[in-house]
């Protein structure tokens, strides 16, 4: 199936008639490609960067750590809460 697909690329990088055969013409057909191309990287690096900052924060042990204490503070002061609303006279030390 992937035989199927192809692409060609030389077209961009051809510049007018001739080929890009001549010696140096290498790095003249590279930058109007580039030049070409440049509103479309442009455009890609904020994306790119938002993404990868975005995922960033997806690895991070600390963030994990603080969101499990986060979670387990919130339903100790509920039990606690619900414990001292049914037994108001239970001493501190067996809520």
């Amino acid at each position: 199936m992937a035989d199927d697909i192809s692409f060609d690329l030389g077209k961009f990088f051809r510049k007018g008639g001739h080929e890009g055969t001549a010696k140096g013409s290498g790095a003249k057909v590279s930058w109007t490609a580039l030049q070409k191309f440049l509103p479309v990287l442009l455009l890609l690096i904020p994306f790119l960067l938002a993404g990868y900052l975005r995922v960033a924060w997806l690895d991070l042990p600390q963030v994990e750590h603080w969101a499990e204490n986060s979670v387990d503070n919130f339903y100790r002061s509920q039990i606690k809460n619900q414990v001292e609303s049914q037994y108001p006279n239970l001493p501190p030390q067996n809520k």
